[in-house]
């Protein structure tokens, strides 16, 4: 009798360590993991040139043959911003777009730019300038535009980024990426215009997602990375160690009685 039992502690072995491997399945774990497994070319979700909106930063830059005009807009305080760029120090160097949709400008004051691109935005401040300076340039960017990762990441918080567009791969990954933890099938988009607050859920294990509307990421978006239903097996919370050792305990005790 006691050599049966002997007999069946590596199944017993084996079932706990599929017990446990198996909490997690492999979809769970990949990106992508229902995409095609060859080369392949999507067409991702329509990008809309970003718009400037009330309560983003703006960094302009203004030069002209005039040297005095130069030196007006070339402050001190400019130059050691882009000299130790960060977000405390660009915000001295910024334009902040207020509620009405406008920014305040040295000579011009208020400039209303809701609703137009950069490149709009270049034109209407050039054009108003070239009335009090000869041959104004004008650079316009946005800056401190900011994306909230939370859930089950490796870093979760706020990032700023300045490139025009980021995707939801870039995001994560900036975040430290998805913990082992992590639900890669239902990662929540929390997407603020205006007044008007949406959620949507996308699946990261899919090639869908890059016709999705949500793979480009807008500035104020929180993404939000929920546990999957492993995490209710408490996986992470296992003592390892505690269980090797005692199965290993068990069979040195089973084989000592069966001995004696």
């Amino acid at each position: 009798m006691k050599n049966i039992t002997i007999s069946k502690i590596p199944l017993l072995i084996l079932s706990l360590t599929v017990i446990v491997s198996g909490c997690i399945s492999q979809k769970k774990l990949e990106y992508l993991y229902d995409s095609t497994k060859s080369a392949a070319e999507f067409n991702t979700g329509k990008t809309e040139v970003p718009r400037i909106r009330p309560g983003d930063e703006l960094y302009i830059r203004v030069s002209s043959f005039d040297e005095s005009t130069y030196n007006f807009f070339g402050t001190q305080a400019e130059g050691r911003a882009l000299n130790y760029p960060n977000e405390i120090a660009l915000s001295l160097i910024t334009y902040s777009v207020n509620d009405s949709g406008c920014i305040h400008f040295p000579v011009l004051g208020r400039v209303y730019l809701e609703g137009k691109n950069i490149e709009e935005a270049n034109d209407t401040l050039q054009t108003l300038l070239s009335e009090y300076f000869r041959q104004p340039n004008v650079i316009v960017s946005f800056v401190l535009k900011k994306i909230a990762v939370l859930g089950e990441v490796r870093s979760p918080g706020y990032f700023t980024y300045t490139n025009s567009s980021i995707n939801i791969f870039q995001a994560l990954g900036m975040a430290g990426d998805i913990t082992i933890l992590g639900n890669k099938r239902t990662v929540l988009v929390i997407r603020t215009n205006e007044s008007r607050i949406t959620k949507h859920y996308v699946d990261l294990t899919k090639d869908s997602i890059f016709q999705s509307d949500y793979y480009f990421l807008e500035p104020k978006d929180v993404v939000f990375v929920a546990p999957a239903k492993a995490r209710q097996w408490s996986i992470s919370s296992i003592p390892y160690e505690l269980v090797i050792t005692s199965i290993t305990t068990l069979i040195l005790l089973l084989n000592y009685f069966n001995h004696n």
